[in-house]
């Protein structure tokens, strides 16, 4: 609460920094920030995309009148020329907890076209706010496109598998004992794979979300 509190009386550099470590360290069980007169702080100091983030995390405490005004916002995304499109990404995310078709839709492309131009590891760039969203038909993509996948790509400076980027979103977003139980196959990798896809294929309709 001192963060926001003081946040205009900040510097513009450190104004910057302050926002953005204040909203990366919250979780959902900070359920005091949800607050209406606490979210009106939020918006007014730290602005709409932060705002925004914040709301994806209390998403279960939105009421009508927010939901309503994140929607305009949404649905003319593409005249609102001044607005960043980091803000309509928010927006798409936050309908995204509200099982939005039409903001899953804008999401999944969005996806797409970022690996389109960084390739298979873009889905890393995601990962934080895919899981954010607790999103059933997102990780059901995320389960299908990456984690029963078998690509890879290393090089000298860095690495990527479609699997190891889809345990990191699912055990962030699902409720499974499935990626602490499959510390029994720790020596053999190729076991411990197989054990989580098949986890995850019995339950794929029935696996539930953390909260």
């Amino acid at each position: 609460m001192y963060i926001i509190k003081t946040h205009p009386y900040f510097n513009d550099e450190f104004k910057a920094g302050s926002s953005q470590s204040f909203v990366s360290s919250l979780t959902a069980s900070d359920k005091k920030i949800a607050k209406k007169r606490n979210l009106k702080m939020i918006r007014r100091n730290f602005g709409l995309e932060s705002y925004l983030k914040v709301l994806v995390l209390f998403s279960k405490s939105i009421h009508g009148k927010q939901k309503k005004e994140i929607e305009n916002l949404f649905k003319n995304k593409d005249s609102l020329s001044l607005v960043p499109k980091s803000t309509i990404w928010q927006s798409a995310l936050l309908l995204s907890t509200q099982n939005d078709t039409t903001a899953e839709n804008y999401v999944l492309k969005k996806i797409n076209e970022g690996m389109q131009v960084f390739g298979r590891m873009g889905i890393n760039k995601f990962a934080n706010d895919l899981a954010a969203t607790r999103n059933r038909r997102l990780m059901d993509y995320i389960i299908d496109d990456f984690l029963m996948s078998d690509y890879k790509f290393w090089d000298i400076d860095y690495g990527h598998s479609d699997f190891g980027a889809a345990e990191n979103i699912l055990i962030q977003a699902v409720d499974s004992p499935v990626f602490d139980d499959s510390i029994k196959f720790a020596d053999d990798e190729v076991k411990r794979i197989a054990y989580i896809r098949q986890w995850f294929r019995d339950n794929r309709n029935t696996y539930k979300m953390k909260p």
